[in-house]
């Protein structure tokens, strides 16, 4: 199991990784415009923390 120091990233870092993420699977799929995955990271990330 991972030290729980050793996980900790903070709130902007999370977003990034899914702005990346979501913008290169609109690339691959070839379809749609990445700029909408560019501007809703936040807003998601915000939507995972509440998951529980």
């Amino acid at each position: 199991m991972m030290n729980q120091e050793a996980a900790q990233v903070t709130h902007a870092e999370l977003a990034n990784a899914i702005r990346a993420l979501s913008m290169d699977a609109v690339q691959m799929a070839n379809s749609g415009h990445p700029g909408c995955p560019h501007g809703y990271g936040g807003y998601c990330r915000g939507s995972m923390a509440r998951l529980p």
